[in-house]
């Protein structure tokens, strides 16, 4: 290999320490290639020793680092290979000073890719000539398809023991959920909202659960705590706006002319009359109920539900039979509750912030 490769993934680090990081990283390049720093070792001990930047005072400081960072741009020099530092996640920041500090480092034998969304960069960072300013060349890369990465992680996680299904995972986004009971369907597009990173700690997740509780490791049990953690790292929105002891289909409201509505309400307004009617008084009811359903984030409200497992009460028929089923769905809803509010207590990954 022509390079020395730096893997930088921004999600797991500390930002406010990402000097003290580049530098250890940097040094493990050199010591790689035998090579020591004269100050290495002394600067070593004293970030081993304190854990946060300020605790460095006068060692550490901003000119501190800015000669740490001259000293080993003149040390990487004399490495038979050149250096490539490899950014992950720019977008997913808040904080331009990486730039800043790449800046500093780069040179004919330091290189620097930084790996990023343009649609999601924040701030002055959409605006072009900004952008170059950092970022001259610029290579567009073909967007990897979910159940692409499905698989490759499912393989490299060893996850086929599991009470689980690749193909409940990877065909997400391309089967299409449906209620009969509500004569409705609805598909949502993950395209823009996959990375690599995201799905890796997804799996990640999916399988430290599933392997770790004896509740969710249940095959009955195991595809809704996978859709959980599903909204949970690509839907932080939603996820975020999910409580314990309310059920998400109180929460996932629906939007319609008279306020906000649960998909239940819209359930026992839309559908199908008991008593005879005509086709055409179904067909505008079924319209109705879609044009509802499809508009703005009702869409994906819709969605979520679906893959949560949530269901709807069939309606028609004797009363007795009614009963029974209503009984019967609001049992499996509340199973389904009860897991959504377990996998939120139980989690293990803080998702970063961006």
């Amino acid at each position: 290999a022509q390079f020395e490769i730096v893997q930088i993934d921004l999600l797991a680090c500390d930002l406010d320490q990402i000097e003290a990081f580049l530098i250890r990283e940097l040094e493990k390049v050199l010591e790689r290639g035998q090579i020591y720093p004269e100050n290495a070792h002394y600067l070593k001990a004293q970030l081993g020793k304190n854990s946060a930047l300020e605790k460095l005072g006068g060692i550490a400081g901003e000119s501190g680092f800015s000669d740490t960072f001259d000293s080993l741009q003149q040390e990487l020099e004399r490495l038979p290979k050149k250096v490539l530092l490899n950014f992950e996640d720019i977008d997913r920041i808040r904080s331009e000073e990486v730039f800043a500090i790449s800046e500093k480092l780069a040179s004919d034998r330091v290189h620097v890719v930084f790996q990023y969304n343009k649609e999601a960069l924040p701030g002055r960072l959409q605006e072009k000539e900004y952008l170059e300013k950092y970022v001259p060349f610029n290579v567009g890369l073909t967007p990897i398809s979910f159940a692409s990465l499905v698989g490759y992680f499912w393989d490299r996680f060893e996850m086929d023991p599991l009470p689980l299904k690749k193909d409940a995972l990877s065909l997400i986004g391309v089967t299409r959920p449906s209620y009969e009971t509500l004569d409705a369907k609805a598909s949502f597009d993950l395209t823009s909202l996959v990375s690599i990173r995201k799905v890796q700690f997804y799996l990640e997740e999916v399988k430290v659960l599933l392997t770790s509780n004896e509740e969710f490791a249940r095959q009955t049990n195991a595809e809704t705590v996978a859709m959980v953690l599903l909204v949970k790292h690509f839907f932080r929105e939603e996820y975020a706006a999910l409580q314990a002891k309310t059920s998400p289909l109180k929460i996932f409201a629906f939007e319609t002319e008279e306020g906000p509505r649960t998909l239940l309400e819209l359930a026992d307004r839309y559908r199908k009359p008991r008593q005879r009617v005509t086709a055409a008084g179904v067909e505008q009811r079924r319209a109705a109920l879609e044009e509802v359903l499809q508009r703005g984030e009702n869409s994906k409200h819709l969605w979520l539900l679906m893959l949560l497992g949530y269901q709807i009460p069939f309606q028609g028929g004797d009363e007795e039979r009614n009963r029974k089923q209503k009984v019967q769905t609001e049992m499996h809803n509340a199973k389904i509750d009860h897991l959504v509010w377990n996998v939120m207590a139980n989690g293990l990954w803080v998702l970063p912030g961006g």
